[in-house]
């Protein structure tokens, strides 16, 4: 569950803290507020058209789900021992259109500094525009800016994790995070839990949707 978005400027370690998983709780509801009306998207690097859906967790992030995604994935933990590589947490100001976002002087940073392999494709960026294209622009010119860049190695897991906000031309960021496990077994194991944990929140909702309407 998302809060009202809040008018006020989210510092940068704030958002550090977040996507890092040690995040105190008024700053983590301060990070979720930011991404009110915009897409929510966490996905495996080897996602792909057909199941982009899937990776869509807009509705269900608020702060009881971060908080038990953090312990579930041991992504705290690592933090707190130290074990958590920063590669880049950083403001930026790089423009783009569908049309032009591979070509862009920048296009690097919609791609690992380290893993060039593990970057973000266009259909990350025209599915975020089909969920929510109201204005008379053509998709592939309408604007997105790339507004902030996190990327981390959480070295005991074997993950490597970026996460993009991106300002759509109506003002709202959106949230979209690439993960991939060097461990295969690990990445089982991390996609099993997420998947668990997102149909657990969908049915939580769900069940509170309909005692709202009795």
């Amino acid at each position: 569950m998302l809060y009202p978005r809040s008018n006020a400027a989210v510092p940068l370690d704030h958002y550090h803290a977040f996507h890092k998983m040690v995040c105190s709780p008024s700053a983590a509801r301060q990070c979720i507020q930011s991404f009110e009306g915009g897409r929510i998207m966490f996905m495996p690097s080897s996602y792909n058209e057909d199941d982009i859906h899937l990776h869509d967790h807009t509705s269900i992030l608020g702060l009881w789900q971060y908080y038990g995604l953090v312990l579930l994935s041991l992504t705290g933990i690592s933090t707190l021992m130290g074990l958590t590589d920063t590669i880049c947490a950083e403001e930026v100001n790089v423009e783009f259109t569908l049309s032009s976002w591979s070509a862009a002087a920048d296009a690097s940073k919609l791609q690992s500094r380290i893993e060039p392999s593990i970057r973000f494709q266009e259909l990350v960026f025209r599915y975020i525009l089909k969920s929510r294209h109201t204005s008379d622009v053509s998709e592939k010119e309408e604007k997105f800016t790339l507004v902030r860049r996190f990327e981390f190695c959480f070295r005991p897991l074997t993950l490597h994790v970026i996460m993009l906000h991106l300002k759509g031309t109506d003002g709202v960021i959106h949230l979209v995070e690439i993960y991939h496990f060097r461990n295969i077994f690990l990445r089982f194991i991390f996609s099993s839990v997420l998947s668990v944990l997102s149909m657990t929140l969908h049915l939580f909702q769900e069940k509170r949707s309909d005692k709202k309407l009795n």
